[in-house]
């Protein structure tokens, strides 16, 4: 967009061409955002565009040999830089209203992936509920003997209190047992949950209450994330920036929609 805007400004050379180009960018933001955003956006890429235009105006009215790339390069950097803070700005109210009134949280595929990650070749008990959802039928008596050797449950993350949470099942009928053996049949009170949901319960409610306080500066953080990614995303096609005038230049002057001209010029040489 700088590229092309910078070219047409080279092209033009006239103030009302420049007046239209930038009304109707500084409008366009209305079509896509809302209101107050697109306001913003609007003052952003006017501002943006009028400092390109004097910037590119100064350059052809005082250069000497035309040379397209030192002419446009400045100019179409510095309209990215600007038009890039114009979006940072509006990037940044944004996310502080969605924050503000939603709260924020990560993406679910980043603790996924964390929880994955960290769950490779790796047994993690939380708070035994793997282990109580998978408890097979219990008499009461292989209860009360497990609350009376608690080495045993803390193997598996248990806790002599967690069997109180066991809940008999009165319509589920008698285990197989001995004749002299009284048993009911048991089933977990707790969720049927896997151990990655229960992981990731437990983090995200961690994290929410870590990031609580900082509510007000997260919108600050991804606002100068996003303007680090896209300015690396720039610097990346300015490389390609003077091969692409180049050759636009060279495109133009060969299928003869300009020309270039020589001329000579008495200058003045201080001499000592």
């Amino acid at each position: 967009s700088s590229l092309t805007y910078c070219l047409y400004i080279t092209f033009t050379t006239n103030v009302k061409y420049y007046l239209a180009l930038a009304s109707s960018g500084s409008i366009t933001p209305f079509i896509f955002l809302k209101p107050e955003l697109a306001l913003i956006a609007g003052i952003g890429f006017l501002i943006s565009l009028s400092i390109a235009y004097f910037n590119l105006s100064t350059n052809l009215k005082t250069y000497v040999n035309f040379a397209p790339v030192n002419l446009l390069s400045s100019p179409i950097k510095t309209l990215n830089t600007l038009m890039l803070l114009s979006l940072t700005l509006v990037f940044y109210f944004h996310s502080n209203t969605i924050i503000q009134t939603r709260g924020f949280k990560l993406p679910e595929p980043i603790i996924d992936w964390a929880i994955d990650l960290s769950m490779q070749g790796a047994n993690i008990p939380v708070k035994g509920e793997k282990y109580l959802a998978q408890l097979p039928t219990l008499s009461q008596e292989q209860i009360n003997l497990l609350k009376q050797n608690p080495e045993i449950l803390k193997q598996y993350g248990l806790d002599p209190k967690d069997l109180d949470e066991l809940i008999p099942n009165e319509n589920s009928g008698p285990d197989i047992k001995s004749p002299n053996q009284s048993a009911v049949k048991i089933t977990p009170s707790l969720p049927t949950a896997n151990l990655k949901d229960i992981i990731k319960a437990q983090i995200t409610d961690s994290l929410d209450q870590i990031i609580k306080p900082y509510l007000l500066a997260i919108p600050i953080i991804l606002a100068f994330l996003f303007y680090s990614l896209v300015s690396f995303a720039l610097w990346i096609l300015s490389f390609f920036l003077s091969p692409a005038i180049l050759l636009i230049f060279f495109i133009l002057e060969k299928t003869g929609f300009i020309k270039f001209e020589k001329e000579t010029r008495e200058v003045r040489k201080l001499v000592v």
